[in-house]
């Protein structure tokens, strides 16, 4: 009898210090994984931040469960117990006062906002969707469209999907697949609207009897016969199993600091240099587009910037190789100095040219390089060759404080 009672007290008391199971689709975060699974990601995340024995959060779970469901592959659901001794620093830091509170993290991951909406699975879902975030690139002619040409081109390094679609709207389910490899594959999207676009893919590949279609070109292809037709579903699980085929590799993570001290302890200490930019390691040297681009990838980065100048005509082949051979240079580059310096590209032949390249008055001759430190308003420019060496030795001397900076006080 005793044993009995213990048992039914067990089962009524589980469901308070439980809310979520690892087989929920919820994903439960800590202050240890915060930071990887929320912070660190370029998916947008509704957190949930409850306690086990909130009344409240007991009634949400089963829809922000359903909500977790629907928005699998597309964002983040979250749940964080505020409960837990480990967690209350985190709780703490977002100023968690009630529970459950829903706070949304968006694109900018360093303000969210609180969810006020109704706490139904359909009104978190119908909140989340036109908040993801999109990075495919449309193709064709109309509007701000690229030509497929030019989607071809650019990038060499990566590889390419290209989703030709009947819709007048790119889907969430896009949306989302070019979020999980931005970076990594260039996801485009052609609407059988743009016809003239559409009769050159189906005259130089083969025409489809129906739509959508998903098409991949491999890294450092232009050849329309390389090109693999998806024939899966166009759902995110088989999409990101064939994608994961084809995408440059996921950078590795960086050692953790405890390790980093360890063996550090090891080591004399080292005379001082530029600022080191520790950084998981990617091979991939990423182009500079814009002012959203340029902060991303240089302004708002702890550390100096290399920054090459290059020329790139898509419609040109010999462009085109002459550029594939500088950022193979770049890259190998890249590869002795990630910890060192942030590595990016621009095209200088841009109309208009590059304000970057106009406010610190760079040599026209192409191409070159340009090293900039935006935390600490210094500059330099590299007016030797365009060879491993001779970047490496200027890259040496930038490293150890040889050779002068120049100051800069304007905004980039």
């Amino acid at each position: 009898m005793h044993l009995t009672n213990l048992f039914l007290l067990a089962t009524c008391l589980a469901p308070a210090f439980a809310l979520y199971s690892k087989n929920d689709p919820v994903i439960q975060a800590t202050s240890a994984n915060f930071k990887d699974v929320v912070l660190g990601t370029d998916h947008v995340a509704i957190v949930e931040f409850y306690a086990p024995w909130c009344g409240h959060c007991k009634n949400l779970a089963p829809e922000f469960k359903k909500a977790a469901e629907s928005l699998k592959g597309l964002a983040k659901v979250v749940a964080v117990d505020c409960d837990a001794d480990a967690n209350k620093p985190l709780c703490g830091q977002y100023q968690i006062q009630g529970f459950p509170t829903l706070k949304f993290f968006g694109k900018n991951k360093k303000s969210p906002s609180d969810y006020q909406g109704e706490r139904k699975a359909k009104a978190i879902v119908d909140y989340i969707i036109p908040q993801i975030n999109n990075y495919v690139q449309l193709v064709g002619l109309k509007g701000k469209a690229k030509s497929l040409e030019t989607f071809v081109m650019e990038q060499p390094a990566l590889p390419k999907a290209l989703l030709i679609s009947k819709k007048s709207a790119t889907s969430p389910l896009l949306k989302a697949i070019s979020t999980e490899y931005k970076g990594r594959l260039v996801v485009g999207e052609l609407r059988t609207s743009e016809k003239e676009t559409l009769a050159m893919v189906e005259t130089q590949f083969k025409k489809f009897d129906n739509y959508p279609v998903l098409l991949v070109l491999p890294a450092d292809s232009t050849d329309i016969s390389k090109i693999v037709t998806y024939e899966g579903e166009l759902k995110n699980a088989p999409l990101t199993a064939f994608l994961d085929k084809y995408a440059v590799p996921k950078p590795k993570k960086a050692a953790k600091k405890s390790e980093k001290k360890s063996e550090k302890k090891s080591e004399k200490k080292p005379a001082k240099t530029e600022e080191k930019a520790e950084e998981p390691y990617d091979p991939v040297v990423p182009e500079i587009m814009d002012q959203a681009t340029l902060n991303s990838l240089c302004i708002e980065k702890t550390g100096t910037c290399v920054i090459a100048s290059m020329t790139l005509e898509p419609e040109f082949e010999e462009s085109v190789a002459a550029h594939k051979a500088d950022v193979a240079i770049l890259e190998k580059i890249k590869k002795k100095y990630h910890t060192k310096f942030h590595f990016s590209w621009l095209n200088a032949i841009r109309d208009p040219r590059p304000h970057l390249l106009t406010q610190f008055d760079t040599p026209d001759s192409y191409p070159g390089l340009l090293m900039v430190n935006a935390k600490k308003g210094v500059y330099r420019i590299y007016r030797g060759g365009f060879d491993e060496a001779s970047i490496e030795s200027f890259l040496e001397d930038v490293a150890k404080g040889r050779g002068r900076n120049f100051k800069f006080d304007w905004k980039l």
